[in-house]
C-alpha cells in the first residue's frame, strides 16, 4: 500500500476525526536547541507525511510578523547545521502544501499552539492569519466545525489552541476549530479531560495528555487504561498523546519505552482511538493505526 495516499479509498462523507489517525507531538523538533530535552522527532515533516502521519502538533512563538517554530523555549532549526537558519512556520507549511499538491486525496490536521512565554499573547494567531493564511485560504479548512473527509481533502485543517481577538471581523469563520479552552494536564492525575469547544456543531473532544509522568507510569496509569477503555465512536472525538516529559532522561528515552509498549499492544478495529500523537514516530506505528481504517 502507498501510505502517502492512505486516505484515498476512505468514505469521504465521514467526519475527518472520526478516523484513527497517526500524529506527531512537537512535529518539527528534529533539529532543536538543548536536544537532549527538546528533540522529539528524528524525521522531518515530509518524511512524516509520506509514512502516513496526518496530524501535526506545531508549537510557535511570534517574531515580529512571523512565527518561529519552537519547543517551549527551545528554537527549532531547518538543519543540523544551525548556520542554515532557524525554522519559521513558512518552512513547515511549504512542505505541507507540496505534499498535499502531490496527494490531493489526503488531509493534514495542524494543531497550532502558542508556546511563547506569554501564553495569552493573541499576536500568535494574528501572525498566523495575516502572514500565512490570508493569501492561502484555499489551502486550509478554517471553519469552527468538524469537516467531513471530502471537505478536507487536499487541505490543512486548523485546530487552534491559542486565543484570538473575538471582535476582529477578519477572523469570523476563519480561525479554525476552537481548542483555546484546553486545560494543561500537568498534574499527577491520570484521567483524561473532556473539552467542550462551543462550536456550532457542539464538538466535544476527549484529551489524554498527562505529560508529567515517567514513561512506565505514563503507560501503566494513563495510556493503557485509556486504550483499554475505548469503545466504538460515541460522537466524542479523541486527541491522545503517547509522549511524556516525565523523568530526566528526555523524550528519546521516554519514546523508546512508550513506543515499544504501544507496538506490543493489540488494537481493535471495532474501537475508535482518534488521533494518537507520538514522539519519535516510526513507519510501523503509523501503519498500525492507519490499518484500523482499512
Amino acid at each position: 500500500m502507498n501510505y502517502s495516499k492512505w486516505m484515498e479509498t476512505l468514505d469521504g462523507s465521514i467526519k475527518l476525526l472520526q478516523y484513527n489517525i497517526p500524529g506527531t507531538h512537537d512535529c518539527a523538533a528534529k533539529y532543536v536547541q538543548t536536544s537532549l530535552f527538546s528533540k522529539c522527532q528524528d524525521t522531518d515533516i515530509t518524511e512524516q507525511l509520506e509514512m502516513g502521519i496526518r496530524a501535526l502538533d506545531v508549537r510557535v512563538a511570534p517574531v515580529k510578523k512571523r512565527l518561529a517554530v519552537v519547543h517551549s523555549k527551545a528554537r527549532v532549526y531547518n538543519s543540523s547545521n544551525h548556520a542554515y537558519g532557524k525554522m519559521y512556520l513558512e518552512d513547515l507549511l511549504k512542505k505541507c502544501y507540496l505534499f498535499l499538491e502531490k496527494n490531493p486525496s489526503e488531509a493534514v490536521i495542524l494543531q497550532f499552539k502558542n508556546d511563547s512565554c506569554d501564553k495569552n499573547d493573541e499576536k500568535s494567531f494574528d501572525n498566523l492569519f495575516y502572514t500565512y493564511l490570508k493569501d492561502n485560504e484555499n489551502r486550509w479548512f478554517l471553519e469552527n466545525r468538524m469537516p467531513a473527509l471530502d471537505e478536507a481533502r487536499g487541505k490543512l485543517v486548523l485546530l487552534r489552541r491559542c486565543y484570538i481577538d473575538e471582535k476582529n471581523p477578519d477572523f469570523k469563520n476563519k480561525s479554525g476549530i476552537d481548542l483555546s479552552r484546553w486545560l494543561d494536564q500537568d498534574t499527577a492525575e491520570p484521567h483524561p479531560l473532556l473539552l467542550r469547544t462551543y462550536s456550532p456543531d457542539q464538538i466535544e473532544i476527549i484529551i489524554q495528555d498527562r505529560y508529567k509522568y515517567k514513561p512506565v507510569e505514563r503507560w501503566e496509569l494513563c495510556v493503557k487504561p485509556f486504550l483499554d477503555s475505548r469503545t466504538a465512536f460515541d460522537k466524542r472525538y479523541i486527541l491522545s498523546y503517547l509522549s511524556t516529559a516525565g523523568g530526566i532522561r528526555g523524550p528519546e528515552y521516554n519514546a523508546k519505552i512508550l513506543n515499544a509498549k504501544f507496538s506490543e499492544y493489540k488494537l481493535n478495529k471495532e474501537k475508535y482511538y482518534g488521533i494518537m500523537y507520538f514522539d519519535f514516530a516510526v513507519e510501523e506505528i503509523a501503519k498500525k493505526i492507519i490499518e484500523l481504517n482499512l
